[in-house]
């Protein structure tokens, strides 16, 4: 079974765009409105994001370059 979600942190997180949306609604329409509407779903997305509310990071991306050649064509499993 994969690792649960921090229940405390997503809470806290959905709590914190719950704020966002409802400030940005009692807002006139306009560019604060819509950053607070953006800030709301940013929160939203970081609390249903599991590895990074778990605190894992992906895999360290090579630079362009720095993987070997493939041969092209590829050879099949036959030949």
């Amino acid at each position: 079974m994969a690792d649960l979600i921090p229940f405390d942190a997503s809470v806290g997180l959905r709590l914190k765009a719950v704020d966002a949306a409802r400030r940005a609604r009692a807002l006139p329409v306009g560019p604060e409105r819509n950053e607070l509407r953006q800030l709301a779903l940013a929160y939203k997305a970081l609390s249903e994001n599991e590895a990074w509310l778990s605190g894992t990071r992906a895999g360290r991306r090579r630079p362009m370059g720095d993987e070997p050649l493939r041969e092209w064509p590829p050879k099949r499993d036959d030949e």
